[in-house]
């Protein structure tokens, strides 16, 4: 008896969040999706600050992967990877509201060419992929360009979600395999389909072999690679990687597997492959889960609250950014200063004795009452540097203060000079100082060498730089150095 009210306890809690999460999906969906991204990187950000279990998880997973990087220099991977996480989630989710080939238009591809030829001869393609990048986005773009697209995938928490998300994928012309389906799969390969499956982590209710990432061993789901095998398919590795216009899907052919039918040698290759690919964008990984070990099970109260939590921050959010006056970009602003002037597609340009000083670019941008200052999102600033050279300064959001001649910026922040780069979750530039400052993380690259901290005080050119706590330094080339060390060469 007590098994039966059990079970009818987790139905109605499973179909509870499925009622919660349904309208504010909907909402997302109908949101352009520019705006729906934003919002989700925001929402990103407010979750990798309430919720501490995840924080001292990805904590602990970064720290197994790179054991060499300071605390801080880790907790700004992952607060990067809250943002980017949420900004998948919501990018996806509208664009499941548009039309299919809508989303091709975020996506280029490298190795495509290649993945095409195997599907002319007619064989069929297994592509290993792992939880890096927006892959749902990728996968949609694939299939547009190739037929017979498909993928493998568990069913979530609730069944109607499930049914809900592989409904999703249907509008881009992609079936779903659940992933004990393997007849299922081998004959969608024998018929020269294309199969994408996930398989950096160990899978419940599948064979899983031993591998190792980042000199830590693990478990990886042995079936994608034997399936292939046995319908005679090839295989390639697929990444979805950062990139300027969106996202770039990175294809390359695995080497041919052998006869023996023995998974271990592709799955270590693949594991090698996205060790390299993750080391290059860190932010892009999923570092939320068991990265090194067996999935564990949350409670349907744990996930319900996360999920409506950061959905709902993000369906609020949207609500704000579109009432009349208002802005995300002026939100906290009260009192006689605040915003009267909404604007898009801003250019300003700050000019003295005949000479342009500064020119700011924003996506959008709320002016003072006063005119006093701007505040701006997705904020490009080219400006002069003591050497009177070029630089440039991008950040997710930022305010300029127009007499101060003062630029408070934050998110992920980055200064492009020709002494070398600057990354950053906080910013402050004083041009009336010719000073950069930051209170937070922040990484310096000059040619092959690193130096990482927190706290540093700049000039704008990055000719000179201090770091006040936590250094580190990582040298290749020394020459490259000399202006961030003391006189006696310290």
């Amino acid at each position: 008896m007590s098994r039966s009210i059990q079970d009818y306890w987790k139905l109605a809690r499973r179909t509870a969040l499925y009622l919660v999460l349904r309208p504010i999906i909907e909402v997302f969906r109908r949101l352009p999706p520019r705006i729906s991204a934003r919002i989700g990187g925001l929402a990103g950000s407010l979750a990798g600050r309430v919720f501490p279990h995840e924080i001292r998880r990805g904590r602990e997973n970064i720290a197994r992967a790179f054991p060499e990087m300071s605390p801080a220099e880790r907790d700004f991977i992952l607060q990067d990877h809250f943002r980017q996480l949420g900004r998948s989630v919501a990018e996806y989710l509208s664009y499941t509201g548009r039309e299919p080939g809508a989303a091709s238009a975020r996506v280029r591809f490298s190795g495509l060419d290649k993945v095409r030829e195997a599907v002319a001869r007619g064989k069929g393609v297994v592509v290993l992929t792992g939880h890096f990048g927006n892959w749902e986005m990728a996968a949609a773009a694939f299939a547009r360009e190739v037929p017979g697209t498909a993928v493998v995938a568990r069913e979530l928490y609730d069944i109607n979600l499930s049914r809900f998300v592989d409904r999703m994928r249907g509008r881009f012309g992609i079936t779903t395999f659940d992933n004990r389906d393997s007849i299922g799969i081998y004959r969608h390969l024998r018929k020269g389909g294309v199969i994408f499956t996930l398989v950096d982590q160990e899978s419940r209710k599948v064979a899983n072999v031993p591998v190792s990432i980042f000199g830590v061993e693990t478990l990886a789901p042995s079936g994608p690679v034997l399936l292939a095998l046995r319908a005679g398919a090839d295989l390639f590795s697929g990444f979805t990687c950062p990139d300027p216009a969106g996202h770039l899907a990175l294809f390359e052919e695995m080497p041919p597997a052998s006869g023996e039918e023995r998974p271990e040698p592709s799955l270590a290759e693949f594991m090698r492959r996205l060790e390299a690919v993750v080391r290059r964008w860190p932010e892009a990984w999923v570092w939320l889960g068991a990265r090194w070990g067996r999935p564990a099970r949350e409670s349907a109260a744990g996930i319900a609250v996360k999920a409506f939590i950061l959905l709902m921050a993000s369906a609020i959010l949207a609500g704000c950014s579109r009432e009349p006056g208002s802005s995300a970009a002026g939100a906290g602003i009260s009192g006689d200063n605040r915003p009267n002037a909404q604007m898009h597609g801003v250019r300003l340009f700050q000019v003295s004795k005949g000479k342009t000083e500064v020119e700011i670019y924003a996506v959008e941008a709320v002016q003072a009452r006063g005119g006093g200052w701007v505040d701006g999102r997705d904020v490009r600033v080219i400006y002069h540097t003591t050497e009177g050279k070029k630089a440039v300064l991008q950040a997710t959001t930022a305010r300029y203060y127009i007499f101060k001649k003062i630029l408070e910026a934050s998110g992920k922040v980055r200064v492009e000079t020709e002494n070398g780069n600057l990354d950053a979750a906080d910013l402050l530039w004083d041009e009336g100082k010719k000073s950069l400052t930051s209170k937070g993380f922040v990484k310096v690259t000059k040619g092959d060498n690193v130096l990482t901290g927190t706290g540093m005080e700049a000039d704008p050119g990055l000719e000179e730089v201090v770091i006040k706590d936590n250094v580190r330094i990582l040298v290749r080339e020394p020459e490259e150095l000399k202006p961030l060390m003391d006189k006696e060469g310290n």
